[in-house]
């Protein structure tokens, strides 16, 4: 059988062809889900400027924090400061992170209407402990070498717990979830599901924040789930309560 000239030539051409249009497709693809990333990175960061509003609404509605635990607000605060120093010292986009600043302010105003309306007043060196461990462990993982830098997103993990089993206990023990707003929780919840897909899309698989992230959605999900299914005991509580 006569070979046709050129034809192994035109065959390796071909492949060549298909090679480079397949590359430019997952090139293409990438940029995409990057975009698609960054869009929603974004979106979490405005929609983190209403995160807290529900809460403070209940809140500031009644004067009360009754229901909510103030331990829990503790753990809460050096989860967001944690985490926005430690993606401003790995130069991650603002996109992947910002919403830690907002949210941040936020928990600090709520920590503030703990202190002022805890039907249990709230000690002075209990404040002034609070305020001096945050700037401690804030100074401390500023000041970290390069080589630590990896190991200060693990140890929000016990603080994303920290902020979440003390509130998932106090609603077991008392039967209801007082002020505590199912809006918050739910955004919380949705916003730790979408920092999953914007990581690995933006940073890469880093174990300490897919981890971090997975907890917080989990722990957030079963908070939701509280407060559904204790609404006719929280509903029956009396104004005075509050």
């Amino acid at each position: 059988m006569t070979a046709v000239p050129g034809a192994g030539a035109g065959s390796v051409f071909a492949n060549r062809i298909l090679v480079a249009a397949a590359g430019k497709a997952q090139a293409v693809d990438a940029g995409l889900q990057v975009m698609v990333s960054k869009i929603l990175g974004y979106g979490i960061l405005v929609g983190s400027l209403f995160l807290q509003v529900p809460q403070l609404v209940k809140i500031l509605r009644l004067r009360s924090v009754a229901g909510i635990s103030r331990w829990s607000r503790y753990s809460e605060v050096p989860i967001n400061t944690s985490s926005c120093i430690y993606h401003f010292l790995i130069g991650a986009p603002l996109s992947t992170w910002g919403e830690n600043i907002i949210v941040l302010t936020q928990n600090l105003v709520i920590v503030c209407t703990c202190w002022i309306w805890d039907k249990h007043r709230v000690a002075k060196r209990e404040m002034v402990s609070a305020v001096a461990a945050l700037a401690l462990l804030s100074a401390v993982q500023l000041s970290l070498p390069p080589s630590l830098v990896p190991l200060l997103i693990w140890l929000n993990i016990p603080f994303i717990l920290g902020s979440t089993v003390p509130q998932i206990v106090q609603n077991f023990q008392q039967g209801h979830t007082g002020q505590l707003a199912i809006a918050t929780c739910f955004m919380k919840m949705g916003g730790c599901v979408v920092r999953l897909f914007t990581t690995i899309t933006q940073i890469g698989f880093d174990p300490g924040l897919l981890i971090g992230y997975g907890a917080g959605a989990s722990m957030n999900l079963t908070l939701m789930l509280q407060v559904g299914a204790s609404t006719p005991n929280t509903s029956q509580l009396p104004c005075a309560f509050f």
